[in-house]
């Protein structure tokens, strides 16, 4: 169970995001779309940076409520992270 305290700190971190956090780094993502001889816009590349922080602050959620201190690669498949 996270404490209040703890929930406050990820919600402020997952509002940091509507404030143009980005976790993606935009000219690689659109390296590999530019790759294949794709064009991407600005707006799906926010589309795509919101879904992958979403995705991460799930997972550290998760880490958190499971007791996890520290993420190994030993220990990502306990959080949903499934290796290649």
């Amino acid at each position: 169970m996270v404490s209040g305290c703890k929930k406050r700190k990820l919600k402020t971190l997952y509002n940091k995001e509507k404030e143009g956090y980005m976790i993606i780094q935009k000219t690689k993502v659109k390296k590999m779309f530019n790759q294949q001889k794709l064009q991407i816009t600005d707006d799906a590349l926010k589309q795509i940076n919101d879904y992958v922080f979403r995705v991460l602050y799930n997972k550290t959620v998760k880490a958190r409520e499971g007791n996890i201190k520290r993420v190994t690669p030993e220990l990502l498949h306990l959080i949903g992270i499934h290796g290649g």
